[in-house]
C-alpha cells in the first residue's frame, strides 16, 4: 500500500523481477494493471530514482516514501508497525510537506486502491491527471482542498473533516461517509458541472452530514447555506442530511438531484431547495423532509421538484412550498404531508402542485393553500387531506384547485375553502368533503366553487357555504349535499348557488338555504331536495331561490319556505312539492312583500303552499294537488298569493285558505276539489280573496266561503257542481262581491248564501241550474244586492229565498225558470226590493211568494208567464207593487194577504 508525503511531480516507474529475469516497465496509460506481489518498485521523480534494492514485496507490506532532511526516503512496514512509525514522523511531514499533486503519481493503473490514512491528501488541487483513485477505509481525515480532483472517484467508509468548502467538479462515489464540517456561512459540498454527469452522477450512499461541534468558533445561526449545493447531477441514496445553519440541499442553475431513502431534517431553512429553470429534485420511495425551521421543500423560480414515496412532516412551515410560474411539484403516489406548522403544500405566485395518491393530514393549517393568479393546484385519485387544524384546501388571491377522486375529510375548519375574486375551486368525479367541523365547502369574497359528481357529506355545519357579493358555487350533475349536521348549502351576504342533476337530501335543517338581498340560489333541471329534517329550501332576509324542474319531497317540514322582507322563491316548469310529512309544500311568511313564484308546470303535491305574515306568493300554471288541508294557505296581514293562468288546486281536503288579513288573488284558476272542504275560503277581517277571469270552483263543498269579516271578490268565474254552495258569506263583516261575467251552476245545495249578517253583492252574474236557490240571503243582517245584468233562472227550488230577517236587494234582475218560485221572502223581517228592470218570467210556481211575515217591496217590476200567480203573498205578509205589469200569473193573485198596488 502507498503513503505519499511530499512528493514532486514525477513518474512512477514499476520494475519487476521474477525467476531471474528483470523488465523494467514505466506507465503511462491507465488501462495497465500490475500485480505488486513479489515485485520491486522504483519511484522516479525529476532527476532521482528510488529502488527497492534486495527488497520484495509482500501482502499486507506498506511502502512509505517521505522527504526528510531534503532527501527522499522510503520504508517498508508490515501492518501491525507502520502506524507507530507514521504517528512518529507525521507532524514533522505535515509541517514541512508542500502542496501535493495526486494526479501525477497515479498512473500506474486505471483504479490503484489507496488504503490508510491519506495525511497527504491535503490542499488538492490538480486537475490533470486521467487516473482514478478510491478512497476507502479512512478514519477522521481533515480534507481542507478546495476543489476534489477528477482522479478521486470513490470515498468509502470515511470521516471527512471539512475546514471549508468542498467543490466537486467530476464523478465521484461516496459510500458509507460522514461528512464532518467546522465553518458555517457557507455551503459544505458544492457539484457543479462537468462533463459526462448526466451519465455519471456524482453518487452518495449512506452519506451522513454533521457539523463538527469540537469546534467552537462555528456560530448556529441560521445562514444563507446549504450542506449540499446541487449544480450538477447528484444521486442520494439513505443519506442524511441533517441540523445544518441554513438549508439542507440546494439544486440550482440546472442541476439534478435523485434521493432515495435520503432524510432532509432539522435544518434551519428548507429541507430542499429547488431554484430555476431546468433545476429537478427527485425524491423516491423512503425520503423524509422533517423538522427543518421553514419547509421541508421549496421549488422556486422555475425548478421542479418530483416525489414519490415521501414523507414531509413536522416542519415549522409547510411540507412543501412551490412559487414562480413554471415552478413545478409533482406528488406521487405514497406521498405524506402531514404535521407541518402552517400548511402541507403551498403553491403561491404562479407555481404549480400535482399530487395523485398523497395524503396531506394533521397539519396545522390548511392542507394545500393555493394563493395568487396562475397558482394551481392538481389533485388526482386517492389523494387525502384530513385532519388538517385548518381547510383541507385553500384557494385565495386568484388561485386555481382542480381535484378529482380526492377525499376531504375531518378537517378543523373546511374541506375546501375559495375566497377572493379570480380564486376557483374545481371538483370533479368522486370527490368526497365529509365530517369537517365547519363546512365542506366555503366561498367568499368572489371566490368560485365548480364541482361535478362530488358528495358533501356529514359535516358539522353545511356542505356547501357561499357568501359575499360574486362568491359562487356551481354544483353540477351527480353531486350530493346529505346529512350535514344543518344545511346542504347555505347562501348568503350576496352569493349565488347555481345546482344542476345534484341532490340535497337527509340534511339536519334544510336542503338549501339562501338569506340576504343579492343572495340567490338557482336549482336547475333534475335537482332534488328530500329527506331534510326541516325545509327543502329556506329563502329569508331577502335572498332568492329559482327553481326548474325541481322536486322537492319528504322533507319533514315544508318543500320551501320562504321568510322576511324581500325574499322570493322562483318556481318554474316542471317543479313538484310532494310528500312533505308535516308542514306545506311552500310556505311564504315573516314579513314584507316576500314573494315565491311557481311557474308553468310546476306541481306541490300531498303537502301545500303556505304565505304567513306578509309573504307574498306568485303561481302561474301551477298544480296544488292531493294535500291534506290546503292547496295555498295565506294567513297574515299583507301577505298574498297570486295564483295566474293555467294554476289549478285539485282533490286537496280544501284548495286554498286566506285568514288572518291574508290575500289570495287568482287568474284563470281551477280549484277542483273532493267535496269537502271549500274551493277558497276566506275568513278574518281584513282577509281577501279575488278572483278574477277564468276561474272555476268546482267539485268543492263549497266553491267559496266568505266568514267572519273576509272578502271575496270575483269576476268572469264559474262556481259550479259543489257539493254544497257555489258562495257562502256568512258573519258580521263578511262580503261577497261579484261581478261581470260570473256564474253559479249546478251546485248540489245553492248557488250563493249570505247568512249571519253577511253581505252579497253582484252584477251580470248568472245563478242557474242550482239545486237548491240561485241565492239564499238568511239572518237579521244579511243582505244580497243584485245588479243590473243578473239572471237567477232554471234553479230546482227558487230563484232568490230570503229568510229569517234577511234582505234582498235587485235592480234590472232576471228571476226565470225555476221550479219553484222566481223569489220567496218568508219570516218576519224578511225583505226582497225589486227595483226597475227586474223581471220574474216563466216560474214553474209563483214569480214571487211573500210568507210569513216577509214584505215584498217591487217597483217597474214585471211578473209574467209564471204557472200559478205572479206574486201571492200569505198572511201577515205585505207586497207593495209600484208600477209593476202585468200582476199575478194567469191573472190570479192570492187573496188572504195584503197587497198593496199603485
Amino acid at each position: 500500500m502507498f503513503y505519499f508525503y511530499n512528493l514532486t511531480r514525477g513518474k512512477l516507474r514499476v520494475s519487476t523481477y521474477s525467476d531471474a529475469v528483470e523488465a523494467t516497465y514505466t506507465v503511462y496509460k491507465a488501462d495497465h494493471k500490475l500485480s505488486m506481489e513479489g515485485n520491486r518498485i522504483a519511484i522516479e521523480p525529476p532527476g532521482n530514482e528510488f529502488m527497492t534494492y534486495h527488497m520484495q514485496t509482500m501482502d499486507g507490506q506498506n511502502l512509505v516514501v517521505y522527504l526528510d532532511s531534503g532527501d527522499y526516503k522510503w520504508k517498508w512496514f508490515k501492518d501491525e508497525k507502520i502506524e507507530d512509525f507514521l504517528d512518529s514522523i507525521l507532524q514533522s511531514v505535515q509541517e514541512s510537506s508542500t502542496l501535493i499533486q495526486w494526479s501525477s503519481y497515479v498512473r500506474c493503473s486505471d483504479s490503484p486502491t489507496i488504503r490508510g490514512n491519506i495525511v497527504a491528501a491535503i490542499g488538492i488541487n490538480d486537475q490533470e491527471g486521467s487516473g482514478e483513485i478510491y478512497l476507502e477505509n479512512l478514519s477522521d481525515s481533515d480534507l481542507t482542498c478546495k476543489e476534489l480532483p477528477t482522479c478521486i472517484k470513490r470515498i468509502q467508509k470515511a470521516t471527512l473533516v471539512l475546514g471549508d468548502t468542498l467543490h466537486i467538479n467530476s464523478h465521484v462515489v461516496f459510500g458509507d461517509v460522514d461528512v464532518k464540517y467546522n465553518f458555517s456561512d457557507k455551503s459544505v459540498i458544492v457539484v457543479k458541472g462537468g462533463p459526462g454527469t448526466e451519465d455519471m452522477p456524482v453518487t452518495m450512499k449512506k452519506v451522513c452530514f454533521q457539523l463538527d461541534k469540537a469546534s467552537r468558533s462555528v456560530s448556529t445561526s441560521p445562514s444563507e447555506s446549504f450542506l449540499l449545493d446541487i449544480e450538477s447531477h447528484v444521486t442520494l441514496d439513505t443519506c442524511e442530511l441533517l441540523r445544518s445553519t441554513g438549508g439542507g440541499a440546494l439544486v440550482h442553475d440546472g442541476g439534478q438531484l435523485k434521493a432515495t431513502g435520503t432524510m432532509f431534517s432539522g435544518n434551519k431553512k428548507h429541507g430542499v431547495t429547488v431554484s430555476g429553470a431546468g433545476s429537478t429534485a427527485v425524491l423516491e420511495k423512503g425520503c423524509t423532509l422533517s423538522e427543518n425551521d421553514m419547509r421541508g421543500a421549496s421549488v422556486e423560480d422555475g425548478g421542479r421538484l418530483e416525489a414519490t414515496g415521501t414523507n414531509c412532516i413536522g416542519n415549522k412551515r409547510d411540507g412543501v412550498y412551490v412559487t414562480g410560474t413554471c415552478s413545478t411539484a409533482v406528488l406521487g403516489k405514497d406521498c405524506k404531508l402531514s404535521e407541518n406548522n402552517v400548511a402541507g403544500a403551498v403553491a403561491y405566485g404562479g407555481g404549480r402542485l400535482e399530487a395523485n395518491g398523497t395524503a396531506f393530514s394533521g397539519n396545522r393549517g390548511e392542507g394545500v393553500w393555493i394563493s395568487g393568479t396562475g397558482s394551481t393546484a392538481v389533485l388526482k385519485e386517492v389523494c387525502t387531506l384530513s385532519e388538517n387544524k385548518g381547510n383541507g384546501a385553500g384557494v385565495g388571491g386568484g388561485g386555481r384547485l382542480e381535484a378529482t377522486g380526492t377525499t376531504f375529510s375531518g378537517n378543523k375548519i373546511t374541506d375546501v375553502t375559495g375566497t377572493g375574486t379570480g380564486s376557483t375551486a374545481v371538483l370533479e368525479k368522486d370527490c368526497t368533503l365529509s365530517e369537517n367541523v365547519f363546512y365542506g365547502a366555503f366561498v367568499e369574497v368572489g371566490g368560485q366553487l365548480e364541482a361535478t359528481a362530488t358528495t358533501f357529506i356529514g359535516n358539522k355545519k353545511d356542505g356547501v357555504y357561499v357568501t359575499g357579493t360574486g362568491s359562487k358555487a356551481v354544483l353540477e350533475k351527480g353531486c350530493t349535499l346529505s346529512e350535514n349536521e344543518i344545511r346542504g348549502a347555505f347562501v348568503e351576504d350576496g352569493g349565488r348557488l347555481e345546482a344542476t342533476g345534484m341532490t340535497f337530501s337527509g340534511n339536519k335543517m334544510h336542503g338549501v338555504t339562501v338569506t340576504d338581498t343579492g343572495s340567490t340560489a338557482v336549482l336547475e333541471k333534475d335537482c332534488t331536495l328530500s329527506e331534510n329534517v326541516f325545509y327543502g329550501t329556506f329563502a329569508y332576509g331577502g335572498g332568492r331561490l329559482e327553481a326548474n324542474g325541481t322536486a322537492f319531497s319528504g322533507n319533514k317540514q315544508d318543500g320551501v319556505y320562504v321568510s322576511g322582507k324581500g325574499s322570493k322563491a322562483v318556481l318554474k316548469e316542471g317543479c313538484t312539492l310532494s310528500d312533505t310529512k308535516e308542514g306545506g309544500g311552500a310556505s311564504v311568511q315573516d314579513g314584507g312583500k316576500l314573494k315565491a313564484v311557481l311557474e308553468k308546470g310546476c306541481t306541490l303535491s300531498e303537502n301545500d303552499a303556505h304565505v304567513r305574515d306578509g309573504g307574498r306568493l306568485v303561481a302561474t300554471g301551477t298544480t296544488f294537488s292531493g294535500n291534506k288541508v290546503f292547496g295555498v294557505y295565506v294567513t297574515g296581514a299583507g301577505s298574498t298569493a297570486v295564483l295566474k293562468e293555467g294554476c289549478m288546486l285539485s282533490d286537496n281536503e280544501s284548495g286554498a285558505h286566506v285568514e288572518k288579513g291574508g290575500g289570495l288573488e287568482a287568474t284563470g284558476t281551477t280549484f277542483s276539489g273532493k267535496g269537502k272542504g271549500d274551493g277558497v275560503k276566506v275568513t278574518g277581517a281584513g282577509s281577501t280573496a279575488v278572483l278574477e277571469k277564468d276561474c272555476t270552483l268546482s267539485k268543492n263543498g263549497h266553491g267559496a266561503s266568505v266568514q267572519d269579516g273576509g272578502r271575496l271578490e270575483a269576476t268572469g268565474t264559474t262556481f259550479s257542481g259543489n257539493e254544497k254552495h257555489g258562495v257562502t258569506v256568512s258573519g258580521t263583516g263578511s262580503k261577497a262581491i261579484l261581478k261581470e261575467g260570473c256564474t253559479l251552476s249546478d251546485n248540489v245545495v245553492h248557488g250563493a248564501v249570505v247568512e249571519d249578517g253577511g253581505k252579497l253583492k253582484v252584477t251580470g252574474t248568472t245563478f242557474s241550474g242550482n239545486k237548491g236557490c240561485g241565492v239564499k240571503v238568511s239572518g237579521t243582517g244579511s243582505k244580497a244586492v243584485l245588479k243590473e245584468g243578473c239572471t237567477l233562472s232554471k234553479n230546482e227550488i227558487r230563484g232568490a229565498f230570503v229568510s229569517d230577517g234577511g234582505r234582498l236587494e235587485a235592480t234590472g234582475t232576471t228571476f226565470s225558470g225555476n221550479k219553484r218560485d222566481g223569489v220567496k221572502v218568508s219570516g218576519t223581517g224578511s225583505t226582497a226590493v225589486l227595483e226597475e228592470g227586474c223581471t220574474l218570467p216563466d216560474n214553474e210556481i209563483r214569480g214571487a211568494f211573500v210568507g210569513d211575515g216577509g214584505g215584498l217591496e217591487a217597483t217597474g217590476t214585471t211578473f209574467s208567464g209564471n204557472k200559478f200567480h205572479g206574486v201571492q203573498v200569505g198572511q201577515d205578509s205585505t207586497a207593495f207593487l209600484t208600477g209593476c205589469t202585468p200582476v199575478g200569473g194567469d191573472g190570479r193573485e192570492e187573496d188572504n194577504g195584503t197587497i198593496i198596488a199603485r
